[in-house]
């Protein structure tokens, strides 16, 4: 059991300094410290189970391990790991065609051999097929990028089990939770309290609900600019608490997190570098 408390107390330190939003040279160095601490307290956890078989070390078959102390030269090379962004097939997606084809592993002309069958298999998928008509959607199609809360009860029951919440932001600035299928929506807020509040790089933000403004209907003269996930703070036993104050970090539809910045006091959209 010490063995798990260690190696998860290292992973928790590891990824916070590694999600710092600051980087200078202090912190890389210390992220690149802190990485080889959690790779030998992974070790140490792992030596009893897979001692005296053949099996390879957990950290040594698993690129996820190895790819970890790329991190601190990638920090040095584009800045904060939270502003860069590798998804999609320009970056680390495109991994998902090349890892299944690697079950042999990295061996003798395995790198040429790889990416000609990849190549072979891009080209299959090129070739022309015959296209079926669709039939015209005659009603438009609910929009899936948020979820509709039945009713302002729900909600409000979601929010002090301090559940997950799914939230839009609005062009003016404002945000709020759908609830209902009148396209109306509850008005939220989001305060800025400490910056203790930042934890393995997010900004966490206290949440209070405007139930004096009741349900307003989506204005034409706005839209809806940001689908976001509101993730609550955990407590040392995983779950918040009922007590606990209702901090949550904000996460949009594309993989952007919301800071508070020195000149702000509200939630900001985070830049990303797209590579």
């Amino acid at each position: 059991m010490t063995g798990v408390l260690d190696t998860v107390k290292a992973l928790a330190v590891m990824i916070a300094h590694v999600m710092s939003p600051v980087v200078n040279r202090t912190e890389i160095d210390s992220a690149r410290q802190h990485i080889k601490f959690f790779l030998t307290k992974y070790h140490l956890f792992e030596v009893p189970m897979v001692q005296g078989s053949s099996q390879n070390p957990g950290w040594l078959s698993s690129y996820n391990f190895m790819c970890l102390l790329n991190l601190p030269s990638m920090m040095e090379e584009f800045g904060p790991i939270t502003e860069l962004w590798e998804g999609g097939e320009r970056g680390e997606k495109y991994s998902q065609k090349l890892k299944p084809k690697l079950r042999g592993g990295m061996k003798g002309n395995w790198h040429v051999n790889l990416l000609k069958g990849v190549l072979q298999e891009d080209v299959l998928n090129r070739i022309a097929v015959p296209v079926t008509q669709k039939k015209e959607c005659t009603s438009n199609p609910r929009d899936t990028r948020y979820f509709k809360y039945k009713s302002p009860t729900l909600f409000i029951a979601n929010y002090n089990k301090k559940l997950p919440i799914s939230a839009i932001r609005f062009s003016c600035g404002s945000w709020g939770v759908m609830v209902g299928n009148n396209h109306e929506y509850l008005e939220i807020q989001l305060q800025y309290r400490t910056s203790d509040d930042v934890i393995n790089g997010l900004q966490y933000w206290l949440l209070t609900i405007n139930l004096a403004a009741g349900l307003q209907k989506v204005s034409n003269e706005v839209h809806i600019s940001n689908y976001c996930l509101l993730l609550p703070k955990l407590s040392s036993s995983g779950v918040p608490k009922a007590a606990d104050s209702p901090l949550y970090c904000i996460i949009d539809s594309t993989w952007k997190d919301f800071r508070r910045y020195p000149s702000t006091s509200f939630p900001t959209l985070s830049s990303s570098i797209n590579l």
